[in-house]
């Protein structure tokens, strides 16, 4: 008892102290809750279904010889595979959607049943209002969900 009288300033400062620190973790805990990679664990299994740079060019070249391409770009993050395709200023809607779906053949069924797929399709004319298009394809799903025609406005 004598020890504690004695000593009262500093185990008040220790208990402080402990207390003080274990809030700040608490604290940190609660602002701070996951170091983990941004996308989780929705990535896994991605490296048994890689989609090579080849098939890529492959693609891209294949696209190239269509005569309504003028320029494309596949870009790949995460889980969803960007195509973004310009067209001729002459290229009609229906005919810039058949270039997008060409784009599906190339990819073998276990990529085509993992990832997402975007076609973002313009023309280099970007005052013609009827353009972009967009087609989006659900790994679970089979084509691309287009959308919605779009008239053109004078």
């Amino acid at each position: 008892m004598k020890f504690i009288k004695k000593n009262k300033f500093v185990i008040i400062v220790i208990i402080i102290f402990i207390v003080t620190t274990f809030i700040l973790y608490q604290a940190y805990q609660l602002l701070m809750p996951s170091n983990g990679v941004i996308y989780g664990n929705r990535l896994e299994g991605i490296k048994e279904v890689p989609i090579k740079q080849d098939l890529i060019n492959e693609i891209n070249k294949s696209l190239q010889e269509k005569e309504a391409v003028s320029t494309s770009e596949i870009n790949i993050i995460g889980k969803t595979v960007n195509i973004i395709i310009t067209v001729e200023d002459d290229t009609n809607i229906k005919t810039a959607k058949d270039v997008g779906n060409i784009t599906l053949e190339h990819f073998e069924e276990k990529q085509l049943k993992y990832y997402d797929f975007q076609v973002f399709i313009k023309k280099k004319d970007s005052t013609q209002n009827n353009f972009p298009i967009i087609g989006y394809k659900h790994a679970q799903k089979d084509i691309y969900i287009w959308t919605k025609d779009r008239e053109v406005i004078q």
